[in-house]
């Protein structure tokens, strides 16, 4: 058991790259760097050499650190909302407001494609994370995090302790209260409702 961490967030950080190349070739690099890829929750090419890598914010001082051994700084003022990103012809007629919502929309639908991906476990987390920062709209959070995955677990029976010893064991009072909100803002652990 840990305790929860303070900044309890996920964060993309950008680096450059060269070029694109197949998403298991870019994590046996990761990995040579020393890096967790099971840490690594997302990887995806935002822009023309850019990388971009989804992870937990304790884990980012970590990742950092071993970019820097290998003298590779994040690109701090990358910013995958920018409409000048839009390269593609058919968008050159769009007005500027336009460009910028057509920018969002990529970029929305680049984050749910992203959220499929991530392990169950931890999907939900993301999408919150997602969810708190604009990122994505409550729908798509619904759409990506589906209602049996949101913070619900599967009752395990275990002989060895009755749950008044569980209780006691992590609880000031037994009779504290649990979450019971399927709202993606919930801070708590959610459970199903009864």
């Amino acid at each position: 058991f840990q305790p929860v961490a303070e900044s309890h967030d996920y964060k993309y950080l950008y680096f450059p790259s060269r070029y694109r190349e197949p998403i298991s070739s870019l994590r046996a690099k990761l990995q040579k760097l020393n890096i967790n890829n099971a840490r690594v929750l997302d990887v995806h090419y935002p822009d023309r050499q850019v990388v971009a890598l989804l992870l937990h914010s304790d884990y980012i001082a970590d990742v950092t650190a071993a970019f820097a051994v290998a003298k590779i700084e994040p690109l701090a003022n990358f910013d995958p909302l920018d409409p000048a990103l839009l390269r593609d012809h058919k968008f050159a007629g769009l007005t500027a407001t336009e460009r910028v919502a057509k920018c969002t929309e990529v970029h929305q639908a680049r984050l749910v494609r992203a959220l499929k991906h991530i392990r169950e476990t931890v999907r939900p987390a993301v999408g919150r994370s997602f969810y708190r920062k604009d990122w994505i709209t409550l729908d798509q959070y619904k759409d990506a995090v589906p209602r049996s995955n949101r913070g619900t677990k599967p009752i395990v029976d275990h002989e060895d302790a009755t749950m008044d010893e569980v209780v006691d064991t992590f609880c000031a009072s037994p009779t504290t209260p649990t979450a019971t909100s399927q709202n993606p803002l919930d801070d708590g652990e959610s459970t199903p409702s009864q």
